[in-house]
């Protein structure tokens, strides 16, 4: 349950791409194709707002505030 929560907390866009990208790959999704939508997803997840706030919290010594942006 706590690694629930602390996965919970976390970044929501990146979380729910993530959970996308296990459930097509249960599905039998192809190498190739895996990799195509995994990289889409990154580049999604890193023009979040909250892929700016990690690092910036981590730089100041505090703990992220994710706003699912």
């Amino acid at each position: 349950m706590a690694f629930a929560r602390r996965l919970a907390e976390g970044p929501a866009v990146a979380m729910q791409l993530a959970q996308r990208l296990v459930y097509r790959g249960a599905e039998g999704t192809g190498w190739l194709e895996a990799l195509e939508q995994a990289n889409t997803a990154m580049a999604i997840v890193q023009s979040t707002e909250d892929a700016r706030e990690g690092p910036r919290a981590f730089a100041e010594s505090r703990a992220p505030k994710f706003t699912g942006r």
